[in-house]
């Protein structure tokens, strides 16, 4: 007979790079710290939620950062694999850099589906990061009267593929500004996730379809690209 288990866990953008306030696309081959404006934006929110059982976090700088900045003290599990989407030939580069660029009006035409030369598929970084994310369930208790808590700080591009993963929504309805995310809360028996609810932190609102950017909004934005829209 198969166990149920409860979950809440905090999905969390990392905090303000350089690249975000150039707007480039840096995925996971660009590891960079956060900006000194970053970490005090950070320490001046605070955890959305402090008292979580784990803190997990992505290797790169950017969220291992945050994750010290939000959890000062507290012990952090890192998950190698848990990294941006490979941006390929369009690494490090913004929009106005690649304008112009015929793979690069390719892709956008695309609405940002299509593989990225040199770079990831939609497909192979979201069913990456849906691994990952499942098996980091597995490390947690999960059983009890209440539910295993935990805080997953790592890429926007993350967040919204196992928000898209778990809901069955649009991956580009899920953008998140830099240091904010979801509030999770779901059970789930075997590798079936149910009864699942969400909000975003600190506002407590739900982003939708009425949150839709373009591709090079989203791609860019939730890849590392910028804090704001681009589109």
């Amino acid at each position: 007979m198969q166990v149920e288990r409860t979950y809440r866990i905090l999905l969390i953008r990392h905090g303000i790079t350089a690249g975000n306030l150039e707007k480039r696309f840096n995925g996971c081959r660009t590891d960079e710290p956060l900006t000194l404006m970053g970490r005090e934006a950070l320490l001046e929110r605070g955890a959305p939620e402090p008292f979580v059982q784990k803190i997990f976090s992505g290797p790169m700088k950017r969220c291992v950062e945050t994750a010290e900045c939000l959890y000062p003290g507290r012990d952090i599990t890192i998950l190698p694999g848990m990294k941006e989407l490979d941006f390929g030939r369009f690494e490090g580069k913004n929009h106005a850099e690649l304008d112009g660029d015929p793979d690069y009006q390719a892709w956008l035409d695309s609405g940002g589906r299509m593989v990225i030369p040199e770079g990831d598929s939609p497909e192979e970084f979201l069913g990456r990061t849906r691994r990952i994310f499942m098996e980091m369930l597995q490390r947690l208790p999960g059983t009890g009267a209440s539910p295993a808590t935990a805080a997953l700080i790592c890429h926007g591009g993350n967040i919204m593929s196992i928000m898209s993963s778990l809901t069955g929504g649009d991956y580009f309805s899920f953008l998140v500004k830099n240091g904010e995310g979801y509030d999770l809360t779901f059970s789930m028996t075997g590798e079936t996730i149910h009864d699942l609810s969400y909000h975003g932190l600190y506002t407590g609102e739900s982003a939708g379809p009425d949150h839709r950017g373009s591709a090079v909004d989203a791609a860019s934005r939730a890849s590392d690209g910028t804090s704001d829209r681009m589109a």
